[in-house]
């Protein structure tokens, strides 16, 4: 059987492991959230990156119709 001894020492060993576990949970969730911000603006960015060419390539359709339709 397990002796106090190493019955000790394996309780021991499980609430260390615990505590380890649970301060890199809370490290990784604080660095998420203190992220979090920097990387919906990035997203934020590089969605209006991709809707500007989509605006003035619809923008220029316009005014070429209109050239077409009304010409000088």
């Amino acid at each position: 059987g397990i002796d106090s001894g190493s019955g000790s020492r394996l309780l021991r060993a499980a609430l260390l492991a615990g505590m380890v576990a649970t301060t890199m949970l809370a490290y990784f969730s604080l660095r998420a959230s203190a992220f979090s911000p920097a990387l919906a603006e990035a997203r934020l960015q590089a969605l209006t990156a991709r809707i500007r060419p989509h605006f003035l390539f619809n923008s220029l359709n316009a005014v070429l119709s209109l050239m077409r339709a009304e010409p000088r």
